[in-house]
């Protein structure tokens, strides 16, 4: 088993609000979400999407909450993607917009454990329903690291491989999930895979 170093940043914070963690490389998307609502302290109340660079494809937890060529987050481990990209965008609450740059730093061959590890941090979480970035209402007092590491050690995950039919698929060859134009959401296009 190996392990994947991800530093997530919250993007447009200045100064930067981020955490670096290792996951287990075979953690399936939905196991990510859950992590990252933990180590920045959303309490799951609204919907999120995973994007591609250029909005190439989508990870989602329900496929109507796609607006292009996607995944379903529960079937896809981080590490099919983490082969391809180097980043990520999770986008938490599509009212105040929350986008965290998930950026695949390198793979760790020890990395042994089932669960995550937070290892370094930067910034406080802010508060839910706070308006977005431009809100910048933060939570009051220190982040507490050890806390957020005990919860992720309970926190167990099963080991996510994509289906042997599906090893030839990477991002670059998605299955056309939806035909025609993509609608938008928030202001963005999301944009179709090239044929």
């Amino acid at each position: 088993m190996s392990g994947i170093v991800l530093k997530i940043t919250i993007e447009d914070t200045h100064p930067p609000v981020w955490r670096r963690l290792v996951v287990p490389e075979n953690i399936s998307f939905y196991d990510l979400h859950r992590v990252i609502q933990l180590v920045f302290g959303w309490e799951d109340m609204h919907m999120h999407i995973f994007e591609a660079p250029q909005n190439r494809f989508e990870i989602v937890a329900n496929s109507k909450d796609a607006y292009t060529d996607f995944f379903m987050e529960k079937k896809l481990p981080v590490s099919a993607v983490a082969e391809h990209e180097n980043w990520i965008r999770y986008v938490y609450d599509m009212g105040d917009d929350w986008r965290h740059k998930v950026v695949f730093e390198k793979v760790l061959q020890d990395y042994e454990k089932d669960s995550a590890t937070l290892m370094k941090t930067k910034g406080n979480n802010f508060v839910e329903d706070s308006g977005g970035i431009w809100g910048e209402e933060q939570v009051s007092g220190s982040y507490d690291a050890v806390s957020v590491n005990e919860q992720l050690e309970q926190m167990h995950f099963a080991d996510i491989r994509l289906a042997e039919k599906d090893h030839r698929l990477h991002p670059g060859e998605v299955r056309r999930h939806r035909q025609g134009g993509c609608r938008q959401r928030g202001g963005r296009r999301g944009l179709p895979l090239p044929r």
